[in-house]
């Protein structure tokens, strides 16, 4: 079993799209504070992420002829992902291996600037993959986004095909036996 404790900071833009669009861009930044456990159960191997975010949600309009920010509203989200990811080769993923892998993501949000989508979305995937090594794995995965728009009335589903690439970067350098 692992645990490991991460922190960030992230800016998004999401643009109008689907049934129910916004009216304008959306730019969020966001600071965030993440816990991950990972196990395994047989060949399975699981991981559980707790996650809290402090978001900044720039309110948009028109200011002549122009998308401009109007002000930045604070509000707060939590996060919980469970992963399930099962080898096709071997009892553990390795190297050159191929693999399956589903989770699904429940997006809640709180504090004062919440108020009627308390609920924030849902997020599930199946994914098929390949682990080329440590650090570089390709993915193709399907996506179901279930939204709820912020007048707390309104669900979006979303329907999104996506291919990955993670590479992973260390940039902590473990010593080898004998060095310094």
């Amino acid at each position: 079993q692992a645990v490991r404790l991460t922190g960030g900071y992230a800016f998004s833009e999401v643009w109008p799209y689907g049934k129910l669009p916004n009216a304008y861009r959306a730019p969020e930044h966001r600071l965030w504070e993440q816990l991950q456990i990972n196990h395994a159960v047989g060949r399975v191997a699981l991981t559980h992420r707790y996650r809290l975010e402090q978001r900044w949600l720039g309110r948009v309009a028109l200011e002549d002829g122009e998308e401009q920010v109007q002000n930045w509203v604070r509000t707060n989200r939590f996060r919980y992902r469970l992963q399930a990811t099962l080898p096709l080769q071997g009892k553990t993923l390795d190297d050159g291996e191929f693999y399956v892998q589903a989770n699904d993501e429940l997006f809640v949000g709180w504090g004062a600037n919440v108020q009627y989508n308390v609920f924030d979305q849902n997020r599930s995937t199946i994914a098929f993959g390949r682990r080329f090594s440590e650090k570089l794995r390709v993915e193709v995965d399907y996506l179901e986004q279930l939204v709820e728009k912020s007048n707390g009335r309104q669900l979006e589903r979303n329907h999104t095909l996506l291919f990955a690439v993670y590479p992973s970067l260390s940039f902590w350098h473990e010593a080898k036996a004998g060095e310094k």
